[in-house]
């Protein structure tokens, strides 16, 4: 995310805990940037973490329960109804998890695979 287009991108940074703590403070700072044009939408996101070398990442299958390691999980919600959308999440090895949700987060079928790219990288910061 080095590209110039990330840098005049604008950064999402307000963000809370579900796990442990529902509506937490997270330990570290998580920025959020998007890049949209007619083909794609790129989502580029920075967890920082003082300690990155703890960083719990196992799982490299796609469609894996990745919910024990540390990932995130953006839900897209095209139609603006608050009752289903898309899921997708990554690992710190980029084992990707992709899902269409319904009834509100209640349901989810990772039977549906999504066509789309998750790139990761692990440095002193964070990932």
């Amino acid at each position: 995310m080095d590209e110039e287009e990330w840098k005049n991108a604008p950064v999402l940074n307000t963000f809370q805990t579900t796990v442990p703590i529902e509506k937490g403070v997270p330990s570290a700072a998580t920025l959020v940037r998007v890049l949209v044009n007619e083909k794609s939408l790129i989502i580029g996101i920075q967890c920082e973490d003082p300690d990155p070398d703890k960083i719990v990442r196992f799982s490299k299958l796609r469609d894996t329960d990745i919910s024990n390691e540390d990932h995130v999980k953006v839900v897209i919600d095209p139609f603006l109804d608050g009752q289903s959308g898309y899921i997708l999440a990554v690992n710190a090895n980029a084992a990707r998890y992709d899902a269409l949700v319904s009834n509100r987060g209640e349901s989810e079928n990772e039977d549906w695979d999504a066509i789309w790219e998750a790139r990761v990288s692990i440095n002193e910061s964070g990932c």
